[in-house]
């Protein structure tokens, strides 16, 4: 079973008043799973990206997809939309840095051509840019993502000094100040 997972984590450093001064939040997006080619018609497990899902071929009834797809199936692009947006009623204002920890893309993005690969990368990029205006974005790829270092570098150079932009060409990693090291 997949799952869109957002997380938003306090921390606090210290007790008393000191401590809800220091108190900082962030987002955690992590395994988002953009499925760009989700069939809405008819059986849900014939629209996914793994068909014989939990179960195995032919067992159930047959499942209509719902507005924001299946749970057995990776993300639709309604779903990921919605999510973005209620996270902007959570803390928005308070919220410091976004941390994207990859799988952005569907189990099945590795049979897809790399122009829509990097389409659906592009998306996703634009649309937590669009979301997080004023946050700082730190992005990194999971497995089921395609390394496309010349685009993503392209994609990614908004939120990345340039420094950290070569790094990640040269080996798909990158460092930041304020001892933040991501490697993909």
């Amino acid at each position: 079973m997949q799952w869109l997972l957002f997380l938003g984590v306090v921390t606090a450093v210290n007790a008393g008043r000191e401590a809800y001064e220091r108190l900082g939040y962030f987002w955690h997006i992590t395994d988002i799973h953009y499925d760009g080619h989700v069939n809405f018609h008819g059986d849900a497990r014939k629209g996914c990206w793994r068909p014989d899902y939990e179960g195995g071929k032919g067992k159930g009834a047959k499942r209509q997809m719902g507005r924001f797809g299946d749970y057995s199936c990776d993300s639709t692009w309604e779903l990921i939309e919605s999510a973005a947006q209620l996270m902007t009623t959570r803390h928005y204002d308070n919220v410091e840095f976004v941390l994207w920890t990859g799988d952005g893309m569907s189990h099945a993005a590795r049979r897809l051509p790399e122009f829509r690969q990097r389409e659906l990368l592009q998306n996703l990029t634009d649309l937590l840019g669009k979301t997080f205006k004023s946050q700082f974005v730190f992005p990194a790829l999971g497995h089921d993502d395609p390394f496309l270092k010349d685009e993503l570098t392209k994609m990614w150079s908004r939120w990345l000094p340039t420094d950290s932009l070569k790094t990640f060409q040269s080996g798909n990693a990158f460092f930041l100040l304020y001892c933040l090291f991501i490697y993909s």
